[in-house]
Formats: C-alpha cells, structure tokens, sequence
C-alpha cells in the first residue's frame, strides 16, 4: 500500500504544480478497497494539519545525509487536506471537515461512494481537471 501511496504522491504533486495556485499542506492516503479508515490519519498527522491551518507551525527538516532544499519551515494559516486516492481519482479534503466527518460518523471509515458525493473530485491527469465526471480544460 505505501508503495501505491508513493506513486499516486507524485502524481499528485505533477497534477498540484499545474492546477494549485496557492500554499498548501497535506497528508496523502490510498485506498485500493474504496474506504479509508478515518485511524489511518493518525493523531499527530491531524494535529500538525490543524495547526498548520488554524495557528503556525514551525519545522526543522532532519539532516538526513541528502541534500535538503533548506533547513527549515515557517507556514501560518495555510490551507490543510487530506487527499485521498482511488485509483485515478482523489478528493482534497479540508481537514476541519475531515475531523466534523470523523466525529460526526456512525461508521469508522470514510466511503468512495460518500467522498463522491460531498466533495469534488479530482483527476491524476496533469493538466486537466476532471469533477465529479466533468471535464474543465
């Protein structure tokens, strides 16, 4: 699974250069059975977004032995998702309304079916924007 995360990661990050114009966050989940557990995020992944969206977070990226862009981030009030992948699609979540859904929900996980119809739905495809089956070129 982390390795088709890994891959459709990328493909969002092609797909964001193109069709994002503003400062984003996000933490990216794959789904190959059509739900997501709403534990998959887990408890720090939605404290670091919230913060990030609603206060300031500051970072230091880790030495790692490579060659980092920097060696730090400052990011105040910047918008937070989580994005989920279904095959070629994938949906960008706020994460306040993520937390609402989780909260709110009689069930644990999160369906295609209910992404499909509360949130627009995007496509992999760089260059277009396809939602909820129309295509905006």
């Amino acid at each position: 699974m982390i390795k088709n995360e890994a891959i459709k990661t990328t493909q969002f990050l092609k797909w964001a250069r193109v069709n994002m114009s503003k400062t984003f966050v996000f933490e990216a989940k794959y789904c190959k059975d059509g739900t997501l557990s709403f534990d998959s995020v887990k408890e720090h992944q939605e404290h670091a977004l919230l913060v990030t969206k609603h206060d300031h977070l500051l970072f230091k990226i880790p030495d790692g032995g490579f060659t980092n862009p920097f060696d730090g981030l400052s990011l105040k009030k910047v918008e937070a998702y989580i994005v989920i992948f279904y095959k070629n699609d994938f949906f960008m979540i706020d994460i306040d309304d993520f937390i609402t859904m989780k909260q709110n929900s009689n069930r644990r996980s999160l369906t295609f079916e209910e992404c499909n119809s509360l949130f627009k739905k995007y496509s992999l495809k760089v260059g277009k924007v396809v939602t909820n089956d129309k295509i905006i070129n």
